[in-house]
């Protein structure tokens, strides 16, 4: 199983992954964890991955690749990011809205 939970910064994307991953007993995944690494590993901070990324658009498609690696070697996780729904990962995709009217329709 391959949840993805996508949104605006600052919407408490990782927080709902972190719970529902703990919940179903699965690896959780965040976009934002990949970036702090990304950055670790080129020698800057966050902020100046960042910004080179506004110039520089191989760092988008690098973090592009890591997501599509995720997707093709792992299985049984959740991962959140600001776009994470749009990636090819074989996934099937849901919105937390149709999450809730089932869970109405069931009570």
């Amino acid at each position: 199983m391959r949840i993805t939970i996508s949104g605006k910064a600052g919407t408490g994307k990782s927080t709902v992954a972190k719970l529902l991953a703990h919940k179903l007993n699965l690896k959780h995944y965040s976009i934002g964890d990949l970036m702090r690494a990304m950055a670790k590993e080129k020698g800057i901070t966050l902020l100046e991955l960042n910004q080179l990324a506004e110039q520089d658009k191989s760092i988008d498609l690098e973090l592009d690749d890591k997501l599509k690696e995720l997707g093709q070697e792992k299985d049984n996780f959740v991962v959140d990011g600001r776009l994470t729904a749009f990636f090819p990962m074989q996934i099937s995709k849901f919105s937390w809205k149709q999450m809730m009217k089932k869970g109405q329709k069931e009570s």
